[in-house]
């Protein structure tokens, strides 16, 4: 390498290798909060919870991925085709959401940056000119017989540590033991679980479990269709500004899904869950059928359970 190259090719790493590091960082940042992360690709109703799911760690480890690749500078002209596709079809979904009006966090950087659609747009923008200026540069020196064992081992480690920092929650349906916490006994005497089939709810507006909670059921609800009125939400109460909390709640988490619901003083509340919360119920005819915590919501379940009203 002549001495004029070597300046040049330090030109083009730094932008490359900062756009690396964005990549991790960004990835990292949405693994830390990947529940609203998975909540966001569930309220578009393409899948099946499960699936998105599946999605949501699918797209974080390929952005790490994608961020370790620009940051070893191997196999540039693939690394950088595969960046400038994920960009591109970033920005069309951005420019969609900006063309319906949607305002709401795409959760670029997870839970911890409130971006629009329209700043993430102009985030995009900025990311495609480092991998324009980074195009080329220099790498890390591996022999070419090693470096797809080193990448192999790079991949499974990424989607070994997504899995492991945040399982999905089917993981937890085939591996923990149903358990119950109702007082069902208790919710008969109030009348909570009526005649017919029922999905009774149990939340408190300040519980942070229970906010994604309402926003999964939301999200099955909308996707599977079912009838609103066929789930009863029963909230624990703390005064006078009950009803407009509850409203906030769904407005805030459940994407203005207006679902019947009950108050209870928290005392009665208490008694009837154990303490637990949030807790899902099915409800046939009083009997108690199925309990779900937040980690072992069944969508498939749950529908099936409604469909055969």
């Amino acid at each position: 390498m002549s001495n004029h190259e070597a300046p040049s090719k330090t030109r083009q790493t730094v932008p490359r290798v900062f756009l690396g590091l964005f990549f991790c960082v960004s990835a990292t940042l949405k693994l830390l909060s990947l529940t609203e992360f998975e909540l966001y690709v569930f309220s578009f109703g393409l899948a099946s919870f499960d699936l998105c799911s599946v999605a949501a760690r699918l797209l974080v480890a390929g952005e790490a991925v994608l961020g370790l690749g620009l940051l070893s500078g191997w196999w540039k002209r693939f690394v950088n085709i595969s960046t400038a596709v994920l960009l591109l079809s970033f920005s069309a979904f951005l420019l969609w959401r900006t063309a319906v009006g949607d305002e709401q966090s795409c959760h670029c950087f997870g839970a911890f940056a409130d971006m629009g659609p329209s700043d993430s747009l102009w985030k995009n923008v900025a990311c495609a000119v480092l991998l324009y200026l980074g195009r080329q540069g220099g790498e890390i020196r591996l022999e070419a017989r090693f470096r797809p064992w080193v990448a192999a081992g790079l991949c499974v480690a990424v989607l070994a540590t997504v899995v492991a920092v945040n399982p999905p929650d089917f993981f937890y349906r085939l591996t923990k033991p149903d358990s119950s916490d109702l007082n069902v006994a208790e919710c008969q005497e109030l009348g909570l679980s009526a005649e017919g089939k029922k999905v009774v709810c149990f939340y408190s507006v300040d519980c942070e479990h229970c906010r994604h909670c309402v926003s999964k059921m939301a999200g099955i609800i909308r996707h599977n269709s079912l009838p609103e009125e066929d789930f009863l939400c029963v909230f624990m109460g703390k005064g006078e500004d009950d009803d407009a909390a509850v409203s906030e709640f769904f407005k805030t988490y459940g994407g203005g899904i207006a679902l019947p619901c009950q108050i209870l003083d928290p005392l009665t509340f208490i008694q009837l869950t154990n303490g637990s919360m949030p807790l899902v119920c099915l409800f046939d005819n009083g009997s108690l059928l199925k309990e779900y915590d937040l980690l072992k919501l069944d969508e498939q379940e749950i529908t099936s359970f409604q469909e055969r009203n």
